[in-house]
C-alpha cells in the first residue's frame, strides 16, 4: 500500500536581533498554484534542542493565534514574515514552517550561521517523501517529531481505515450475492434435470 505524503515546508535561520532586524522573512519556495494552509514560527534556544511554538497564521481564514504562554505577541505579516515586538532581543534559530494541502512533498531548506549571527555559510536543500523520513531528518537535526499536525495525521489515518472498512463490506455483500445466485441457479438446474423425462 502506498504510504501517504504528508506536506510541509520548512525553513529554519537564525538571525541577529542584536541589531534591530525585527522582521525575519520567511524564504521557503512556495509552490505555485497550491493553496497552504497554515504557516507557524517556532524558535530554538542554543541551551535547547526543542522548538518552542510562537505564532500560527491560518492562510486560509487570515488568523494568527499565538501558542500559549508566549510573550511578546508575535505576528505574521501578509508575506509570511516572523514581526518581532522591538522589546525582544535575541539572537536564535527560528523555524518557519508553510503547511500545504495533502499530497506535496516535504521540502526542508535551512540556513547554518555560525555564532554571532553572522551571514549563512552553508544552504542545505532537502525533500523527503514522506512523515516517517521526515521524522527522521527532523529528529537529526533535533526539531524533533513536535512540529507535525498529529492531529491531521489521525484523522486522515481514521479517514483511511473508514475507507478501507466501506471497501470491505462492499466487497462481502457482492460476493453475497453472486454467491446466492450461483446456488439457486445450479439448484434450479438441478430440479430441471431431475424433472426432465429421459428419453
Amino acid at each position: 500500500m502506498r504510504k501517504w505524503q504528508f506536506s510541509l515546508l520548512m525553513v529554519s535561520l537564525t538571525v541577529n536581533l542584536c541589531e534591530s532586524d525585527q522582521r525575519i522573512p520567511c524564504e521557503v519556495n512556495l509552490e505555485e498554484g497550491v493553496r497552504y494552509r497554515k504557516v507557524s514560527w517556532y524558535k530554538v534556544e542554543d541551551d535547547s534542542e526543542q522548538p518552542t511554538g510562537l505564532v500560527i497564521k491560518n492562510l486560509q481564514k487570515n488568523k494568527t493565534v499565538l501558542y500559549r504562554d508566549v510573550s511578546p505577541p508575535y505576528t505574521i505579516d501578509d508575506d509570511l514574515s516572523l514581526v518581532i515586538p522591538e522589546t525582544q532581543k535575541v539572537c536564535t534559530t527560528y523555524i518557519c514552517c508553510a503547511w500545504p494541502p495533502l499530497g506535496h512533498r516535504i521540502q526542508e531548506w535551512k540556513q547554518n550561521y555560525p555564532t554571532g549571527c553572522q551571514r549563512p555559510m552553508k544552504w542545505q536543500s532537502q525533500q523527503v517523501a514522506d512523515e516517517e523520513e521526515a521524522q527522521r531528518v527532523l529528529a537529526r537535526e533535533g526539531y524533533a517529531a513536535k512540529l507535525f499536525n498529529s492531529g491531521s495525521i489521525d484523522k486522515q489515518f481514521h479517514w483511511l481505515v473508514g475507507g478501507l472498512t466501506c471497501a470491505s463490506v462492499f466487497i462481502i455483500a457482492v460476493v453475497g450475492v453472486v454467491y446466492q445466485w450461483y446456488t439457486r441457479r445450479l439448484s434450479n438446474n438441478q430440479n430441471r434435470s431431475k424433472a426432465e423425462p429421459l428419453l
